[in-house]
């Protein structure tokens, strides 16, 4: 790489608008400390948020996504959901990138979805260990010995035999793309046992803020049967799979620590995006006490933490006012992720509410 190129990649971080070729391929230094090592991710994460809000793909994603459900078939060989996070959403945590986190975002147009395979697969799962565990058309055959149920082989292949239906990847609406990505942070304590150079973990060791991304907003997701003889008896099956295992398992990264959970609707495929994203019928109350989730901390200098209020379903933002030194439910210092109580002083705008702490 050239000189004058390395020294004008760290000024063109906030200036890009394709999230994933950020995470995929930007590092303008490898820091020399862990501390500078968070504060280089920290600033790569906000740019790739910003690169999305940005919406400099809206118009293409816009027009990707209407020819995508235009291509479906009809009614009688598929089944159409509109997905909305409950919780947070992490999926390919793991996958590569230059950051140690990850996320699964598209390719050409750098924003999330949710992969046909994941979906698939928490379905398959969910057949097999509820449905399997008092029928046995449903068994697995993930047990050594145990045969393969007849309805869960027809249902998502076999060895020798494909799946009768295919679960198609979900696309983010694009109404929710803009302001979908949350910073998130978690935070090992014992690092230096974690990574096999101490023998024990003490309570005097460094803990170490890890930034990453997470998902919220609504998602379109559609099963197709790949045979328009079978009856739609099939389709309905699969829809039932698919939705009880996103509301009770989850799909992605850390669902045992509550991530990846979404509530699933049934809807027409003509359904225009914008009856999709018509706003929530749910509203806040002025001076009434609300659940609150803390998502990004003060700026240095501020006291004001960004927070989401999560109600009956529906997730609204906004801003902590007068929470300088905030602690949590167990009297620690707050970090983000925890949840404490809220009291709403402004509803009028639900994508920007403004609370403060209970008296």
């Amino acid at each position: 790489m050239t000189t004058a190129r390395r020294s004008a990649l760290p000024n063109s971080l906030n200036a890009a608008s394709h999230a994933g070729l950020l995470l995929d391929c930007y590092l303008s230094q490898h820091p020399q400390d862990e501390e500078q090592s968070g504060d280089a991710k920290k600033s790569l994460l906000d740019a790739a948020k910003k690169a999305i809000a940005s919406g400099s793909s809206k118009d293409a994603y816009q027009a990707a996504f209407d020819r995508w459900k235009n291509s479906l078939p009809d009614e009688s060989r598929c089944v159409f959901y509109r997905l909305q996070t409950t919780t947070r959403l992490i999926v390919g945590l793991g996958g590569t990138n230059v950051t140690e986190t990850g996320m699964t975002l598209h390719h050409t147009y750098g924003v999330p979805f949710i992969p046909g395979t994941a979906l698939k697969a928490i379905s398959a799962r969910y057949a097999r260990q509820v449905w399997g565990a008092t029928n046995d058309t449903w068994k697995g055959g993930m047990v050594r010995g145990e045969a393969v149920g007849e309805h869960y082989g027809a249902m998502f292949g076999m060895s020798d035999a494909g799946g009768l239906v295919t679960f198609l990847d979900a696309w983010i609406a694009p109404s929710a793309a803009k302001d979908c990505i949350v910073l998130d942070v978690m935070t090992p304590h014992h690092g230096e046992y974690y990574g096999g150079r101490a023998r024990n973990p003490t309570d005097f060791d460094r803990p170490i803020p890890v930034p990453w991304v997470s998902v919220k907003g609504a998602f379109n997701a559609a099963i197709i049967v790949n045979d328009s003889r079978l009856p739609k008896s099939w389709l309905d099956t699969a829809g039932i799979l698919l939705t009880s295992a996103l509301r009770e398992y989850g799909v992605g990264a850390k669902t045992n620590a509550g991530y990846g959970r979404l509530s699933a609707e049934p809807q027409s495929i003509h359904v225009a995006e914008a009856d999709q994203s018509a706003e929530s019928t749910v509203v806040l109350v002025a001076n009434r006490k609300y659940e609150a989730e803390l998502t990004e901390p003060p700026k240095p200098g501020k006291d004001t933490w960004k927070v989401d209020i999560v109600f009956e379903g529906s997730r609204f933002s906004g801003v902590l006012l007068k929470a300088a030194g905030l602690k949590n439910r167990k009297g620690k210092k707050a970090q983000v992720g925890n949840r404490i109580d809220v009291v709403v002083t402004n509803p009028a705008d639900p994508t920007n509410v403004q609370c403060r702490l209970p008296s």
